[in-house]
């Protein structure tokens, strides 16, 4: 009676701890691995102009996307293939002054990812920021700065791209 009595509390203990073991969420870098598919781009930031020093809007979205970002652990590459054409106004006040439509075809690239803390960073150094994640949908903003390129015009914009996982 005494032995049932010890293997019967040795048994209620290990059910007790296995039941109280919290399950951890997934990382970051486990949620991005897989399939994702593009299903909008926002463009949105400013140009000044250095010779006029007037500060145009920038802003812009997608008018066409077939892109998909397919994210692997071993080894940590993602591909990036597929079309994305992208409608960019320069707007001054209510006055639309330039519009350029910007086409990427057949694009085939691959390259190595990590995430560092927030962000997800390529090998080429390229960051995107303002990671959400979830089992099914992926967004995130890349921002670029030319005033370090040489040319007349200083620009800050923030790309922002959302993604469905397939």
């Amino acid at each position: 009676m005494k032995n049932l009595t010890s293997v019967l509390f040795l048994f209620l203990t290990l059910i007790s701890f296995s039941c109280s073991i919290d399950v951890l969420p997934p990382t970051l870098g486990q949620l991005i691995l897989g399939n994702w598919k593009c299903s909008e781009i926002e463009v949105e930031g400013t140009q000044i102009n250095k010779l006029s020093e007037l500060e145009y809007l920038v802003e812009g979205n997608d008018t066409f996307l077939d892109l998909t970002f397919t994210f692997s652990e071993d080894p940590k590459v993602v591909i990036t293939e597929g079309d994305a054409d992208v409608e960019f106004r320069l707007v001054l006040g209510e006055e639309i002054l330039q519009q350029n439509e910007f086409k990427q075809k057949d694009i085939i690239e691959e390259t190595a990812w990590s995430i560092q803390g927030e962000k997800l960073v390529f090998e080429d150094g390229s960051e995107f920021t303002n990671l959400v994640i979830d089992e099914n949908q992926l967004v995130m903003e890349h921002k670029v700065k030319t005033s370090q390129m040489s040319g007349l015009d200083d620009m800050d914009v923030t790309y922002k791209f959302y993604f469905e996982k397939k």
